[in-house]
């Protein structure tokens, strides 16, 4: 599912365009997979030692990398926060989403546009309104 989930990134074309919109694909690519292996991310989470998930998930948290990186050198992306915290909580947020809607609390896609504009933010930071975001919260609204 890792092996997947990374191929949906890297289809989605992370180096391609601005930063804040390749994030933006990267995450709905992402999302898709996660969504569909969740059961199977929360049954190995309670039975595989936390070093070997890590290693399971390092070409995916690369490319993460990459993008937040690709950003702050842009200058889309704060600056203030270090590139590891921000992907792992956009990680953190992603798993959050595929939980909210494996318990009900969300629909999917509901879930996955709270997510989108939920780590642009993060990334984006404070105060620096962004066309993405901003379109990313308008469809939300819809």
């Amino acid at each position: 599912s890792v092996r997947l989930a990374v191929a949906a990134i890297e289809s989605a074309g992370p180096g391609d365009g601005s930063p804040p919109e390749a994030l933006e694909r990267v995450i709905r690519s992402a999302w898709g997979q996660l969504a569909r292996h969740h059961d199977v991310a929360e049954a190995l989470g309670s039975e595989v030692p936390t070093q070997s998930m890590h290693a399971a998930h390092h070409d995916a948290v690369a490319l993460f990398e990459q993008i937040v990186a690709r950003g702050r050198s842009a200058g889309s992306f704060r600056k203030d926060l270090p590139v590891a915290w921000l992907v792992n909580a956009c990680v953190g947020l992603m798993h959050a989403a595929a939980a909210a809607v494996h318990n009900g609390q969300m629909h999917a896609q509901a879930a996955c546009d709270a997510l989108t504009v939920s780590v642009i933010e993060l990334c984006v930071g404070p105060g620096r309104p962004d066309p993405v975001l901003r379109q990313a919260a308008s469809s939300r609204r819809r």
